[in-house]
């Protein structure tokens, strides 16, 4: 479960433990939006907010999206040495064949790796992912979506100041 809010800010105060275990943190990852507007001439705008992340999570995180990185070349290295094979031996079905078993080794391996990162979770982490989403902004109104409900309460206690939604929980 993940929960969506809307703050209202120019500066936010971000409470100082892990975003995802709420343990000390150490570092930070940036949650990043990007918008596009124009045409002919298109311009992108980004904003980013330091989320603060102890070691431990900030290495899940990372293992997660290279595990993504082994479906997605997978697929890719599939399309390929399919288009090879059926240059090769000009059969349509052997290409086929050895497309989809490629396609799918690479989704195993993904999935594999996957799993390891999921099961060296630590017991208070939120997830694999990670655990605030910047969705988006429109003048100083900003989108965030978070994995832990502890550590939404927290960043709202911080900013009791500001103009905020109340939290609503999406899946």
């Amino acid at each position: 479960m993940c929960y969506y809010m809307q703050i209202s800010a120019r500066m936010l105060s971000w409470p100082r433990c892990c975003a995802c275990c709420g343990g000390a943190a150490e570092s930070h990852l940036r949650a990043v939006a990007s918008k596009s507007k124009g045409t002919r001439k298109v311009v992108t705008t980004s904003s980013w907010w330091e989320i603060p992340y102890c070691h431990r999570c900030i290495e899940h995180i990372n293992r997660l999206q290279r595990a993504r990185g082994i479906s997605g070349a997978g697929l890719v290295i599939a399309i390929l040495v399919a288009l090879a094979v059926a240059a090769i031996s000009e059969s349509a079905t052997a290409a086929w064949i050895v497309g989809l078993l490629t396609a799918g080794l690479g989704l195993y391996l993904g999935q594999r790796e996957t799993s390891r990162v999921t099961d060296s979770l630590a017991p208070t982490c939120a997830g694999a992912g990670v655990a605030v989403e910047h969705r988006g902004w429109y003048g100083t109104a900003h989108d965030f979506v978070f994995t832990s409900k502890s550590y939404v309460d927290a960043f709202r206690s911080a900013n009791r100041q500001k103009t905020m939604s109340d939290v609503r929980a999406v899946s």
